[in-house]
């Protein structure tokens, strides 16, 4: 099983590549982010 860490990173890295479905993986349908550019709720608006 993959470290918090790691599976930030990968999530970041399919981002990074614009591999949306792959992100998707790596995220739960209650994702929340809240960051200096906004905030996103949802799995399908975090990826």
């Amino acid at each position: 099983m993959a470290t918090a860490l790691e599976t930030v990173q990968a999530y970041l890295e399919a981002l990074n590549e614009e591999n949306f479905s792959a992100a998707r993986n790596y995220v739960t349908d209650g994702l929340v982010f809240e960051g200096v550019m906004g905030a996103r709720y949802g799995a399908e608006a975090g990826v």
